[in-house]
């Protein structure tokens, strides 16, 4: 709708591309990448007769709970529980997570 402001939101990705050297030996390099793309919430959006609305019941909070734990589980990431904030600890290579009650949502 006229008027709306959208929200940025970044994709990063990479590809491959293969090169000559001047020897003539190809080599594969990684090629990483960033695009950018401005994105609207469905609600701002006037005509799409309710083709996006989320009809499913709700899921048990419970149940994604246990989906969220096997989901970062499964990352192989050491994940450190207790104390006030969330965050990474970079060096030392660890996701530090409060306690349940810590979070507004």
């Amino acid at each position: 709708r006229k008027g709306e402001t959208g929200t940025t939101v970044v994709f990063a990705s990479s590809f491959s591309r293969t090169e000559t050297t001047e020897t003539g030996t190809e080599i594969e390099q990684d090629v990483p990448f960033l695009k950018a793309y401005t994105v609207f919430n469905t609600d701002q959006i006037a005509g799409l007769n309710g083709r996006f609305d989320d009809t499913a019941p709700g899921e048990d909070p419970m149940s994604r709970i246990g989906d969220a734990g096997r989901f970062f589980a499964n990352t192989g990431a050491l994940i450190r529980h207790g104390g006030s904030a969330a965050y990474y600890a970079a060096q030392r290579d660890y996701i530090q997570m409060p306690c349940l009650d810590a979070f507004r949502d």
